[in-house]
């Protein structure tokens, strides 16, 4: 039996978001599984395909709002900060240069929302 799960959704514009891929494509491969992706008035728009793809629980990739993006990139520096909270306590047994590197890595992190490309591009810095 083929599978019948839908690989693609293609809008009424002809684009064609991959699932797998979390962005449009170009064109879908022959064994693709194109779905309809309605909104209220019935189109295959993308306001249907970001409703069907938050009801499926799908990536959506590109089509984050920067809100988004900002938001997962905060979280992922907190997160990455407090990895390193045990370090930068003054009774932790580092020598001064490596307190400095994770002093400066920290900081580093701190800078992540100033940088040029932020959110949809981030250099994240390197732990020490």
């Amino acid at each position: 039996m083929a599978n019948c799960m839908i690989t693609h959704y293609q809008l009424s514009d002809s684009r064609i978001w991959s699932i797998a891929d979390a962005r449009f494509v170009s064109s879908a491969p022959e064994d693709a599984v194109l779905g309809p992706c309605p909104d209220e008035q019935g189109e295959s728009s993308l306001e249907g395909l970001i409703g069907c793809l938050h009801f499926y629980g799908y990536e959506l990739g590109e089509l984050k709002t920067d809100e988004e993006f900002a938001a997962e990139a905060r979280e992922k520096r907190n997160a990455l900060i407090a990895e390193t909270d045990y370090m930068a306590m003054p009774d932790y047994p580092l020598d001064d240069e490596k307190k400095g590197a994770v002093f400066a890595y920290r900081q580093a992190l701190r800078d992540v929302p100033e940088q040029a490309g932020f959110p949809r591009q981030i250099d994240w810095p390197v732990k020490p």
